[in-house]
């Protein structure tokens, strides 16, 4: 055995540059120059330190970022079961991440799984293909919306025509349940709504826009 710089002291070793191979049972501990040790059997010294196994470890384990474990100071803090960050962005798939959660890949998708209903979850991605931001369900088995990069929004459909693409019923529950209907071309406006006290529908024109004002004419149809 050739030592250098190699002291053991109180249970704790110090290495600076020797050759050192020690059996234990069936796995090796093995101290190679210049001050690289490896843990395991049939161990090759490539780092610092290689472990074939399990560390376990009653204190800290520290790098050059950070340390883990009790009392540890590294980038992620312990509370409890809990863990946390509480300090710049988090990034997954990318280095340089620009929002407190970035998420970059092919398709980058959230799940939301709900494990005491079945682990029935949602998927919230950035479509790979064509580039939508859609919500899958796995009850559904489809997507329940899709936006996609025109900013229309398809319900039940997934190329939606016009702003708003619904394939389906829509339903509208209120005391004064109503719709604007507003031209930006012209500035005229109509409204489409249900009388809260007669249940008549009306349909209400406006001379201005956003349905505001007096109206200029109007259709009723009582049930």
């Amino acid at each position: 055995m050739n030592f250098i710089k190699t002291f053991f002291w109180k249970n704790k070793i110090a290495i600076g540059a020797c050759v050192l191979t020690i059996a234990f049972g069936i796995g090796y501990w093995v101290l190679s120059s210049p001050g690289t040790t490896s843990i395991g059997e049939d161990v090759t010294v490539g780092n610092n330190l290689d472990v074939v196994g399990n560390i376990v470890a009653s204190g800290t384990i520290c790098d050059s970022i950070g340390c883990i474990g009790a009392g540890g100071s590294g980038l992620w803090s312990q509370s409890g079961s809990d863990i946390y960050y509480d300090s710049g962005n988090v990034g997954i798939g990318t280095t340089t991440p620009n929002k407190l959660v970035h998420l970059a890949g092919s398709q980058p998708t959230i799940r939301l799984e709900d494990t005491a209903s079945g682990n029935d979850y949602w998927d919230v991605l950035n479509e790979d293909v064509s580039g939508d931001f859609r919500i899958w369900g796995s009850v559904l088995n489809d997507n329940a919306m899709v936006i996609d990069t025109t900013g229309y929004v398809g319900i039940g459909t997934t190329s939606p025509q016009k702003k708003l693409h619904v394939r389906g019923s829509i339903q509208s529950s209120a005391t004064y349940p109503s719709i604007c209907l507003d031209n930006t071309n012209t500035g005229k406006s109509w409204l489409l709504h249900v009388d809260k006290n007669t249940n008549q529908f009306i349909i209400r024109y406006y001379s201005g826009p956003s349905c505001s004002g007096a109206w200029v004419n109007k259709a009723s149809w009582s049930p």
